[in-house]
């Protein structure tokens, strides 16, 4: 978890990303890391002739700090 070291390291308070509502492959690895499901950006990305809706997920650092401990 790399990323999470950026909690430390540079002092950030919150990691937040985008996910395709259709890549439960990812939503499920990000689930196991401790992010949250915040929210729906509905048809914010198109793609193949479509638009897809995209997933907003955040970690703060006290859910990433309370995650090590237990």
């Amino acid at each position: 978890m790399p990323e999470f070291s950026w909690f430390l390291t540079i002092g950030l308070h919150r990691i937040w990303l985008t996910v395709s509502s259709a890549n439960m492959g990812a939503i499920h690895s990000y689930k196991k890391l401790g992010y949250i499901e915040e929210g729906v950006m509905r048809e914010a990305a198109f793609k193949d002739g479509e638009y897809h809706d995209k997933i907003v997920m955040g970690i703060l650092k006290s859910e990433w700090h309370n995650k090590l401990i237990n």
